[in-house]
């Protein structure tokens, strides 16, 4: 992989090399090449070799619902909700509702809804989440019908009732034999969805995910939105998959809270299969090791608590900070990332990107505050869970990718990693999931 960055910096050209050791979003090796000047390009240089261990690949659970007939009420905006693009909203309120036409076929489906707050949540955990104004409908239901006609007439049968819900984003797994259509419909509750996904779940729902993290987490993927998300570039690399995804990022938050709201996430998850973790950059604030021994406690809990409800736990490696610009200049201490590849040795999980080599590597990518992804640092850390999943899932043990290489440019305009128009909604960054290029927005980040 080859990372060309062309446009102003005033950093001095360097360069190093990564040995056995180092790595690049969980590369082994490599070699590093960072040049930079004013007004020159920097070249980041990677053999992207897939593992030799990797799992089998996933059973596709694919989407049915896009482009498929979409009726709602009301009618305004209706047509963002299976569009397959997140950002663009469809305004809800109680007695809204929503149907789309699947025809007959599944035998089960998973369906997969997303509010556009940036927020996953504001109460969940219970403690410690900084709040966004985080909106979600409160109470639905999720319905079908094998004789309506226009998404409204006809009879329905209730198969899922929620009551009590405080988080922007969730999945369902019911029964759709002999059905034709499915209705969400709004009980209470108001806001802004930007996907209503349906997929097909006859033969399982293992391409499924949820993103647990921080604002980090939350950044990544959905502050600003990513023209490209992460279903669009693992359906880039794997056109079989395209899994569905649920946003979790919550920001300030911490091992201990989310392991006293463990309970909550993982009612909020049923019917999910893999669990992504992004956690440990709050634990660490302040780069000592005094609440390591206590981290390493919680997320064993976390990983136990998933497994005991048949998820799959997936670990990056905490993002690193930058210790020349963070508030009494502190960095991650080393134990966090070490503590991580233990818990993934000893539970023998799947390991999810390295974030920590990433951005030891270049702290320049990171916002201000050198603690937060800026947002082309946002699209890398996207890019990352993409490329290690797909090593790391997707890809047969005898699967080997030859190297691509990633070009960044600075641009005003792009297109999505299925070559769709991008309706510039990143504010920073446009990835090719191909491993073209990556388009850097001169637009301000919000």
């Amino acid at each position: 992989m080859i990372l060309d960055w062309t446009g102003s910096t005033s950093v001095l050209s360097t360069e190093r090399k990564i040995g056995s050791k180092g790595a690049i979003g969980g590369i082994p090796s490599g070699c590093l090449q960072y040049m930079s000047s004013m007004n020159r390009t920097f070249r980041l240089s990677v053999p992207l070799l897939f593992s030799l261990n990797a799992l089998a690949s996933v059973p596709p659970t694919p989407r049915v619902s896009a482009g498929k007939t979409l009726q709602a009420n009301p009618t305004s905006n209706a047509a963002f909700l299976n569009d397959g693009k997140f950002g663009s909203a469809w305004n809800y309120s109680a007695g809204s509702w929503a149907a789309v036409k699947l025809g007959a076929g599944p035998t089960k489906v998973l369906v997969n809804w997303n509010d556009a707050s940036v927020n996953w949540s504001d109460v969940v955990p219970s403690s410690g989440a900084c709040n966004n104004g985080t909106t979600y409908p409160s109470a639905y239901r999720i319905l079908t019908s094998s004789n309506s006609t226009n998404g409204s007439d006809g009879t329905w049968d209730t198969l899922v009732r929620v009551t009590g819900n405080v988080v922007a984003g969730r999945s369902h797994v019911i029964e759709f034999a002999g059905a034709s259509w499915l209705k969400m419909l709004v009980v209470s509750g108001s806001g802004r969805m930007d996907e209503l996904e349906v997929y097909d779940a006859s033969n399982g729902a293992s391409d499924s995910w949820f993103f647990m993290g921080t604002s980090i987490s939350q950044m990544t993927f959905k502050s600003p939105v990513p023209d490209s998300n992460f279903s669009d570039l693992v359906h880039a690399r794997v056109p079989s998959n395209s899994p569905s995804f649920v946003r979790g990022g919550v920001p300030c938050i911490n091992s201990s809270q989310v392991l006293s709201s463990i309970t909550t996430y993982l009612d909020a998850m049923a019917g999910i299969h893999f669990l992504a973790i992004e956690m440990g950059t709050n634990d660490a604030w302040g780069g000592g090791d005094g609440n390591l021994a206590k981290y390493v406690r919680n997320m064993q809990a976390i990983i136990d608590s998933a497994k005991a409800r048949g998820m799959e736990p997936i670990l990056a490696r905490v993002l690193s900070t930058d210790s020349t610009r963070t508030s009494g200049k502190w960095q991650v201490h080393p134990g966090y990332p070490k503590a991580i590849d233990s818990l993934a040795k000893k539970n023998k999980l799947i390991m999810g990107p390295n974030l920590d080599s990433m951005f030891r590597a270049h702290p320049e990518l990171l916002n201000a505050d050198g603690v937060h992804p800026s947002p082309a640092a946002a699209q890398i850390i996207l890019r990352m869970w993409a490329d290690a999943m797909t090593r790391n899932v997707y890809m047969s043990s005898a699967s080997v990718s030859p190297a691509r290489r990633l070009r960044i440019v600075r641009a005003a305009a792009g297109s999505d990693a299925l070559g769709r128009p991008s309706r510039g909604q990143a504010h920073g960054g446009r990835l090719d999931g191909t491993g073209a290029k990556l388009n850097l927005s001169t637009k301000p980040t919000r």
